[in-house]
């Protein structure tokens, strides 16, 4: 009996020391993995697009996100361009957002140029970056990330199909992520319908009316939860929305259509619809507009003109550059000084500046040495 006892207290010894032993080593590793996430808002990016619509890296987050790290000079890269833009095509309404970010396989620095002549070539949908950087290392080009709503990376790798139907299953968990816990008992067709994240303006409507015949308690608690998700989602899309007003107004424009279609019959798509018109008819907004639009100009000049930057400094590849751009370096420092002098409040004016500086400064250069 007194062995028994021993033996039983001994054991209570080496369980408690077993114990102090694994938590200690659950504490280490729990921190060290805590230390390893990566999350996207963590990430460094070129916020320059150098390609695209422009981004709003703010709301990046509240999306699925795919960042693409490719090289015009790699073969395979090329061809997953294609791919990642049909399917960017496919599920940008879905929440998605499809970035490039070009990384060179010598590791010089990025040739803006190139980067948006092959953009153009290989007819690339999404938005491209002059670069992106995590804390995993990347030892290899093509690579692509994803990360989830709420920034957190799930796929680290370089097989891109892989990617992609990581990516899609998390687009089908979106709608149950903005449903969170609950599931509606009853009304199920309409459940459905929210899980589309189509028409949700009209399903909006179609609550509302719910709420007004409907006498079962039940069913008017599940109209009622349904329609604050949708309102929820229809605030987040709409701040999205507010923050191109000034940061690209042509991208407004054309989201703002998109926008009213697909909320039709929402409460509140009239003030969107609203705040539209009286912007047609706002001064700055359509200063913004027009500097833009010379923006655009000023960029498809400036890049189809062989510019290549090297350690900062613009730099013209081609020898014979006066004789070759001589329209194009007129019309783009037309268009530049337009933007400088007729539209000197707006943000796109700096850009044209310091592209105006970089070229007189380079061609002045090569116009010496020519003359010589």
């Amino acid at each position: 009996m007194k062995h028994s006892v021993l033996f039983l207290n001994q054991n209570k010894k080496v369980y408690l020391y077993l114990f102090v032993v694994l938590f200690f080593l659950g504490s280490f590793f729990s921190l060290a993995f805590a230390d390893d996430e990566v999350t996207l808002q963590e990430s460094e990016y070129n916020p320059f697009v150098i390609y695209g619509e422009d981004v709003s890296f703010q709301h990046l987050p509240s999306r699925v996100v795919v960042v693409h790290l490719w090289s015009s000079e790699d073969p395979t890269s090329r061809a997953e361009t294609s791919t990642l833009s049909r399917f960017y095509k496919k599920n940008k309404s879905a929440n998605l957002m499809v970035l490039g970010a070009y990384a060179p396989l010598g590791g010089e620095n990025a040739d803006y140029a190139s980067i948006w002549k092959d953009a153009q070539m290989y007819r690339i949908a999404y938005p491209l970056l002059g670069g992106f950087v995590t804390k995993k290392k990347v030892t290899r080009i093509p690579h692509t990330f994803v990360f989830d709503v709420g920034g957190k990376l799930v796929f680290d790798g370089d097989d891109t199909f892989k990617c992609l139907r990581t990516a899609a299953s998390l687009l089908k968990k979106y709608p149950k992520i903005l449903l969170g816990d609950r599931k509606p008992r009853t009304l199920s067709s309409e459940y459905r319908q929210f899980l589309t994240l189509k028409r949700l303006g009209r399903l909006h409507l179609r609550l509302q009316k719910i709420l007004e015949k409907e006498n079962r308690e039940d069913k008017r608690e599940d109209a009622k939860y349904l329609i604050s998700r949708i309102d929820e989602y229809f605030s987040s899309q709409r701040k999205e929305l507010s923050s191109f007003k000034k940061l690209d107004p042509i991208n407004y424009e054309r989201r703002c259509k998109e926008f009213i279609l697909d909320w039709k019959g929402h409460e509140q798509v009239l003030a969107v619809e609203d705040e539209k018109k009286s912007l047609a008819q706002d001064e700055l907004f359509k200063q913004n507009l027009e500097s833009a639009k010379l923006l655009k100009k000023v960029l498809m000049n400036f890049y189809t003109m062989k510019p290549t930057v090297n350690n900062g400094v613009l730099e013209f590849s081609d020898p014979k550059f006066k004789r070759k751009n001589a329209r194009k370096l007129k019309e783009l420092k037309k268009y530049c000084n337009t933007l400088i002098d007729k539209y000197p409040t707006t943000p796109f004016k700096i850009t044209a500046e310091s592209i105006l500086k970089q070229v007189n400064s380079e061609s002045k250069s090569k116009l010496e040495s020519e003359s010589k």
